[in-house]
C-alpha cells in the first residue's frame, strides 16, 4: 500500500467536496403518487431530466446479459441501456434549477415528472448537460416501476405444503383485494438458470415447487408489474404473518459515501386481503458487513 501525505489527503478531500455530484432516488409507486423520484445534487446550478417509457422485454434486450438467473435488469439501469434511451425521444423533459442552502451542501429536489403516470416501467435519466451529450460530466439513470400491484412471496407452513414450495400472493395495492389471473414468471438461478410460469387463482395466490436456491418472481397484469427488491433464497423466506413489513430502497447498489433512502411500509393480513397499516412505530436498524449496527432510528408510520 502506498502511503499518502497529509497534504495529498487534504487535496483529495477538497476535490471530493468541490466536485459536482448528482444522485437519483427512485421508488416503486402508484400511478397517482407524484413523490416517486428525487434528485440530489452538489455544486451544480442546473440539471436536466428525461423520462422514457419502457417494458420488461425492452430492458431485457438492452441490458446485454447472457442468462436469465434473475430480473436485475428491472432494478438497475446500466450504461448500455442508458445509451440506448439517449438515442430515443423522451416523453418528458425538464430543467431543474437548484438552490442549496449553503455552498457545498447537497440539495434535494423533486425530479419534476408528471404528477400522474400510467402503469408501467420507466427509465429516468439526469445530466448536467441539456443535450445529454458525450461531454456531460455527470449522467445518472434509474428505473421506476409505476404499478397497481403488490407481490408477496412466502414459504407456506410445512404441515400444509411441501417444504420446497414457494407461495406467491398478488393483490391490488389500492384496494387490498386479490389480483386473480395474474401471470408470474419465476427466474431460477443456479448452474442451469431457467424461467418457470404460474398464474394466480381467484384468491390472487399461486404456488411453485422447486429445489433450494435463488428464485426471482415477476408478476404482470394490465400493464402493471411487481417484483421483489432482490432475488430470494427459499431457505430464507419466512412463513406468512399477520403483519408484514416491506422495505424499498432507492437503488440496489451503493457506493461508499452515498446516502441510503428507504421507504418502509406495513401491511396487515386479514383473511385473503391486505391493507396498509398506519400509526405504528418500529425500530429501523442498518448493519455493516460484520453485522454491527451503523444506524438506528425509531420510525412512526403515517396513515398510508
Amino acid at each position: 500500500m502506498i502511503a499518502t501525505s497529509p497534504t495529498e489527503q487534504c487535496h483529495g478531500l477538497a476535490t471530493e467536496i468541490e466536485s459536482p455530484r448528482v444522485e437519483l432516488e427512485a421508488f416503486p409507486s402508484a400511478p397517482t403518487d407524484s413523490n416517486r423520484v428525487k434528485v440530489r445534487t452538489r455544486n451544480l446550478e442546473k440539471v436536466y431530466v428525461r423520462l422514457y417509457p419502457t417494458s420488461v422485454k425492452e430492458l431485457g434486450a438492452r441490458n446485454g446479459r447472457d442468462n436469465n438467473s434473475d430480473w436485475s435488469e428491472l432494478r438497475l439501469l446500466n450504461r448500455q441501456a442508458a445509451d440506448y434511451f439517449l438515442n430515443e425521444k423522451p416523453t418528458h423533459a425538464s430543467e431543474l434549477v437548484l438552490q442549496p442552502s449553503k455552498t457545498y451542501d447537497w440539495a434535494t429536489t423533486d425530479a419534476g415528472l408528471p404528477p400522474a403516470l400510467p402503469p408501467g416501467l420507466y427509465a429516468v435519466l439526469v445530466s448536467d448537460r441539456k443535450d445529454f451529450g458525450s461531454g456531460a460530466r455527470l449522467l445518472r439513470g434509474a428505473i421506476i416501476n409505476v404499478t397497481d400491484l403488490v407481490l408477496f412471496a412466502d414459504r407456506p407452513q410445512l404441515e400444509k405444503r411441501a417444504q420446497n414450495s414457494l407461495s406467491l400472493r398478488v393483490f391490488d395495492g389500492a384496494t387490498g383485494e386479490p389480483a386473480p389471473n395474474a401471470g408470474v414468471q419465476i427466474r431460477l438461478g443456479g448452474a442451469k438458470p431457467k424461467v418457470e410460469s404460474v398464474r394466480t387463482d381467484l384468491d390472487g395466490a399461486g404456488d411453485y415447487t422447486f429445489a433450494s436456491g435463488p428464485a426471482d418472481p415477476l408478476v404482470e397484469k394490465n400493464k402493471s408489474a411487481a417484483f421483489l427488491t432482490s432475488p430470494l433464497w427459499l431457505s430464507l423466506v419466512s412463513a406468512p404473518r399477520q403483519l408484514e413489513i416491506h422495505i424499498d430502497t432507492d437503488r440496489p447498489i451503493y457506493r461508499p459515501g452515498q446516502t441510503v433512502q428507504a421507504r418502509v411500509t406495513a401491511f396487515g393480513h386479514s383473511g385473503k386481503n391486505y391493507s396498509s397499516v398506519g400509526k405504528l412505530e418500529v425500530d429501523f436498524t442498518a448493519l455493516d458487513a460484520n453485522g454491527k449496527p451503523l444506524f438506528k432510528k425509531r420510525l412512526k408510520f403515517n396513515n398510508w
